[in-house]
């Protein structure tokens, strides 16, 4: 049974973020900065622990040299360096193995998918060099993160275990866009190669890749979802080992 508390809390949370893009519709640029800023400020900052570290307008690179454009928001490890733009906290340069997940926010999915769908594409080009993990093992196919149990005999056995993305999660967000979930669900696997995760505020619906556990959520559940998302992808960044000398050889 549904915890009634969350229900509520995070029924709240949706119809906050819902009034702010009302209350701008008449205004394109205005709507954009306003609904991004909400998310921001009364999401993404008040409900995501300290290990993210939440940057804006920031650009994504790897060992190759790959750039991604510019990057609405940017969930960053806070264990991982990052390059800042000294006396500045905007345009940060960020290593792409510290990226837990890269998020592009619109206002109307429906009307703005295809520009949501090239910066995707241009992300996806990057690739993350992980050479193991906090409980990483090497088997075929390439590294695997896995979380071991000590069974009743005192031996180790693997209870979940995640294959290795080398690409950056993206997640896309909208404010409004289509009606049904299923919509949502078929735009996900149109472009399964690009997003990992789509979020929709008003009709509040969530769907994840199916390596992100494949969920579908609607409601206030699509919340849950989200934050759920967030954490698998960020699965890589906390138990990641690189060589950040890559980028200078």
């Amino acid at each position: 049974m549904p915890n009634e508390h969350v229900a509520h809390r995070l029924a709240g949370v949706l119809n906050s973020l819902a009034s702010t893009y009302q209350s701008t519709s008449g205004f394109a640029s205005a709507s954009t900065g306003a609904a991004r800023s909400e998310f921001i400020q009364k999401f993404l900052k008040q409900s995501l622990p300290p290990a993210f570290r939440i940057e804006t307008s920031g650009q994504i690179t790897d060992a190759s040299g790959t750039i991604s454009g510019e990057i609405d928001i940017v969930l960053e490890s806070t264990l991982f360096p990052t390059m800042p733009v000294v006396g500045s906290e905007a345009g940060r340069l960020h290593f792409a193995e510290g990226v837990g997940a890269a998020l592009e926010i619109k206002s109307d999915l429906a009307g703005q998918w295809d520009e949501a769908i090239r910066t995707g594409r241009r992300l996806k080009q990057l690739r993350r060099n992980y050479t193991g993990g906090l409980f990483g093992s090497r088997v075929s196919g390439g590294a695997h993160f896995v979380i071991p149990a000590i069974a009743a005999g005192g031996e180790y056995r693997t209870i979940k275990e995640y294959p290795l993305k080398n690409t950056v999660p993206y997640f896309i967000v909208g404010y409004a866009g289509w009606s049904r979930l299923e919509t949502i669900v078929a735009k996900l696997a149109e472009h399964e190669e690009i997003v990992d995760g789509i979020l929709q505020i008003s009709p509040p619906v969530f769907a994840s890749a199916g390596h992100l556990e494949g969920i579908r959520a609607e409601g206030w559940a699509a919340i849950l979802g989200f934050m759920t998302g967030l954490q698998q992808a960020f699965t890589y960044v906390r138990s990641g080992d690189t060589d950040l000398l890559d980028y200078a050889r």
